[in-house]
């Protein structure tokens, strides 16, 4: 228990980023008196919108919407306080040098269209791994909103946890096994050498997959960005959806805070 102002709380969330006001809106969802503090004078963290030029307004960190779960946007009620999400199709456009642009869009088929006109083998590669990836995917889904499980076989805890997690795995084969653990370990760089022929196809998968990753892609680990699209997106519909909010990056945050500044006489400040 936190005592602020003569006040005491339940919970205090130090920084008002999106994260931070997700997890005020959840804990105030279930009854919990809940202040939020914040060092600047806006809230958003890297979700916000500001000037950056007289009468200019552009989202000065996060550029696009892929984490934001579709649980989260029902469970917030986010879309009654004005959130509107505008899918990104196609989600990618990687120009070259000779004037050929290639598109990433949301339709599978679009896609292989057109990369069947620079390579009808790596078009058929595509489609082969993103169903294998889609399959995978499946399995690791369900431990996106939930804490990681506690393997203790000491404690009924960890027990139940090594239950559940054995069900979610039921059914996968060994060839599905090590796929996964290729993909969670392994090198991006090196399997697109071992699996396409076009630098151009390459190419357009790097873009995809290690943007916002402070290395190359053929260090361990990087080819965790090809199931890792596949987890997030705001359509429960569609994997690896890509969104932006109408009204730009910090509007989706000013709508979370409307959202819990709209409980505040009950149990949010």
């Amino acid at each position: 228990m936190t005592t602020v102002a003569n006040r005491i709380y339940d919970a205090v969330i130090v920084g008002a980023g999106h994260n931070g006001l997700t997890a005020a809106g959840y804990l105030a969802r279930a009854g919990l008196s809940t202040l939020v503090l914040e060092r600047r004078d806006i809230v958003g963290g890297c979700c916000v919108t500001e000037e950056i030029a007289p009468g200019c307004r552009a989202s000065t960190a996060s550029y696009i919407a892929s984490m934001l779960r579709p649980e989260v946007i029902r469970d917030l009620k986010l879309a009654d306080h004005g959130l509107r999400m505008v899918p990104c199709d196609p989600a990618l456009q990687v120009p070259f040098p000779d004037g050929q642009l290639i598109s990433w869009w949301a339709n599978r088929e679009r896609v292989v269209t057109e990369l069947r006109k620079i390579s009808p083998k790596d078009a058929e590669t595509f489609t082969r791994v993103d169903d294998q990836l889609k399959k995978l995917a499946r399995y690791l889904q369900p431990f996106f909103l939930e804490p990681p499980p506690q393997l203790d076989t000491k404690s009924l805890g960890g027990w139940s946890d090594l239950l559940r997690v054995g069900k979610r795995f039921r059914g996968i084969s060994s060839a599905e096994i090590c796929q996964l653990v290729s993909f969670l370990t392994g090198s991006l760089g090196d399997f697109l050498d071992r699996n396409y022929e076009s630098e151009k196809i390459k190419t357009l998968l790097l873009a995809n997959n290690v943007y916002g990753k402070h290395g190359g892609p053929y260090q361990p680990g990087t080819a965790l960005g090809l199931l890792f699209h596949l987890l997030t997106g705001f359509l429960r519909t569609c994997h690896g959806r890509y969104g932006r909010h109408h009204g730009s990056d910090g509007f989706g945050c000013s709508r979370i805070r409307r959202r819990d500044s709209d409980r505040r006489s009950g149990r949010t400040d």
